[in-house]
C-alpha cells in the first residue's frame, strides 16, 4: 500500500521515491511556471528573448537606435511595434534583423544607377530643406582656411565618433555654410543631398556632363562611392579645373583629386552617386535672390502677428499695407530678372491664406446678422488683383 504525507493539505513527496520534498522559501531545481501572460511571452521567445525584453513602451532595442536614419530605420521601429503588438518576438527579431543588414548595406542599392537620386523624394527626405539662415549662407563663398572646420571638426567629433561619410558631409556642409553664426551643420549625407536636390540655386548633373566642362563651377557638390566596401563621400568642386575637395578622418589636409584625373575615385556612373551644380545666376544675383527669400519670411511673420488683431478692419488694412509695396517690388525685378518668377508664388500663397480668412471673417458677420464693413469687401477685391 503506499502512503503520502500530506502538510499543508499538500503532497510533501512520495515516500521511497527519492523526491525531496520542497520547503517554503527554498529555490525549486525546476523554472517555475510562468505567472503571467508577459513572463510565458519571454519564456517562448528562446534566442529573441533578450530582444523582447528591451521592447518596452516607447523604447527602442539599442540595435535599431544606432540604425542610420532612413527607410530601413522606419521599416525596423515598425517591426519592433508589431513584435510588441502582436507578441511575436521571433519574427519581430527576424525583421529587424534585416532591416539592419539592408541598413548596413544600403549603399549597394544605392550605387543602382538612379536610386540614390531618386530615394532623396522618397519619406521623410522628400521634405527636407534647407533652412533660411542656411539659404542665406550659401551666397557667402566658400571659406579661404580650413580652421574653423578643425574647430568644427572636434566638436563633432568628441560627441560622436565621424566616420568618413559623416566626416566629409560635415566638411562640405562646412564649405557651404561656414563656421560663423547660429547654423546647424549637416552631417548625414542623404539629408545634404536631399536638401541641394530641393534647393532651387543648385540643379542637377551627371558624370558626362561634369567632364566635358574644363571649369567645373565652384561650390558643385557631388556624392560618391569608392567601391562596394566604402560608404558615401561628399565633396565639392573648388573652381581650380575639374578639382574637387573631400575630407576623412585619419587626415591633416583635406583630400584633393581631379575627376578627370588618373587618381580619380570616380571611374563611372556606378560611383557618382548624385551631383549638384550651382545654377548660373552671378553671385551677386544668388545673394540678391537669399535676401528676397528672407524678406518673404519676414512679410509671413508680419502677417501671423497682424492676424491676431480682434479688429477685423484695421487687421486686414494693416495686412494689406504690409504686402502692397512688397508685390509691386517683386513684379519690378520679375521684369529684370524672370528666374524670379519663383518668388512671386511665396507672396502669393500668403495673400491666399489672408484671403481666405478675410472670406471666412465675412461669413461669420453675415451669420450672426453683424453689419459688414463696406472696407473688407473692397479689401477682397484688392486682395483678388493682387492674385
Amino acid at each position: 500500500m503506499k502512503i503520502f504525507v500530506f502538510k499543508n493539505g499538500k503532497p510533501a513527496g512520495r515516500p521511497g521515491s527519492g523526491r525531496a520534498s520542497v520547503a517554503p522559501g527554498a529555490s525549486p531545481a525546476t523554472r517555475p511556471a510562468p505567472t503571467s501572460e508577459d513572463e510565458r511571452k519571454v519564456q517562448s521567445a528562446g534566442p529573441a528573448k533578450d530582444l523582447a525584453k528591451s521592447v518596452k513602451k516607447d523604447k527602442l532595442p539599442e540595435i535599431v537606435t544606432k540604425m542610420p536614419e532612413g527607410k530601413f530605420k522606419e521599416f525596423a521601429k515598425v517591426a519592433v511595434d508589431l513584435g510588441k503588438q502582436y507578441g511575436m518576438p521571433e519574427l519581430a527579431n527576424l525583421a529587424i534583423m534585416l532591416c539592419v543588414f539592408m541598413g548596413r548595406y544600403a549603399h549597394l542599392i544605392d550605387r543602382i544607377p538612379g536610386n540614390y537620386r531618386k530615394s532623396l523624394n522618397e519619406g521623410d527626405l522628400a521634405k527636407e530643406k534647407f533652412s533660411v539662415k542656411q539659404r542665406e549662407r550659401l551666397t557667402k563663398g566658400i571659406p579661404e582656411d580650413y580652421e574653423g572646420f578643425n574647430a568644427l571638426y572636434k566638436s563633432y567629433n568628441s560627441k560622436t565618433k565621424l566616420n568618413a561619410s559623416t566626416a566629409s558631409t560635415l566638411f562640405v556642409s562646412y564649405t557651404l555654410f561656414g563656421s560663423q553664426g547660429d547654423i546647424n551643420h549637416l552631417t548625414n549625407h542623404k539629408v545634404l543631398a536631399a536638401r541641394l536636390a530641393h534647393e532651387s540655386s543648385y540643379k542637377d548633373s551627371t558624370l558626362i556632363s561634369l567632364k566635358r566642362q574644363k571649369i567645373i563651377p565652384k561650390g558643385t557638390v557631388i556624392f560618391f562611392s569608392k567601391n562596394v566596401k566604402s560608404g558615401v563621400i561628399a565633396a565639392y568642386a573648388t573652381g581650380n579645373r575639374q578639382e574637387f575637395k573631400y575630407f576623412v578622418p585619419g587626415r591633416k589636409d583635406p583630400e584633393i583629386f581631379q575627376l578627370d584625373g588618373a587618381d580619380s575615385p570616380i571611374k563611372s556612373e556606378l560611383n557618382l552617386l548624385a551631383a549638384f551644380v550651382p545654377t548660373t545666376l552671378s553671385e551677386k544675383k544668388s545673394s540678391e535672390f537669399a535676401q528676397e527669400e528672407l524678406a518673404i519670411s519676414k512679410l509671413e511673420k508680419e502677417v501671423e502677428v497682424q492676424m491676431k488683431n480682434k479688429n477685423i478692419t484695421e487687421k486686414y488694412e494693416k495686412i494689406a499695407e504690409i504686402l502692397s509695396p512688397a508685390l509691386q517690388k517683386v513684379n519690378e525685378e520679375i521684369k529684370q530678372d524672370p528666374k524670379r518668377e519663383e518668388l512671386i508664388g511665396r507672396y502669393f500663397e500668403i495673400i491666399s491664406g489672408v484671403l481666405s480668412e478675410l472670406e471666412k471673417d465675412i461669413r461669420k458677420m453675415e451669420n450672426s446678422n453683424k453689419p459688414v464693413d463696406p472696407k473688407l469687401r473692397a479689401l477682397i477685391m484688392k486682395f483678388k488683383k493682387y492674385i
